[in-house]
């Protein structure tokens, strides 16, 4: 049996996709998108950040029941 790395914690998920032939096929596989690339960059810092917790999704509520 193979063993699987769980892609839960960043360091497995950027040596499983830093390689732009594996993250192409990754993109194609469940998007449906060719894409053509040279890298694939992996330390991105969102400021904030890109994160859906409960209070984020309330405050998105409100912002869309003031609209």
């Amino acid at each position: 049996m193979k063993q699987v790395a769980s892609l839960r914690y960043d360091v497995i998920f950027k040596k499983a996709f830093r390689v732009p032939a594996i993250f192409t096929a990754l993109v194609r596989d469940f998007l449906n998108i060719e894409l053509d690339i040279d890298s694939v960059e992996t330390d991105k810092v969102y400021d904030p950040p890109l994160v859906m917790s409960p209070s984020n999704l309330t405050s998105m509520r409100r912002i869309r029941t003031i609209e």
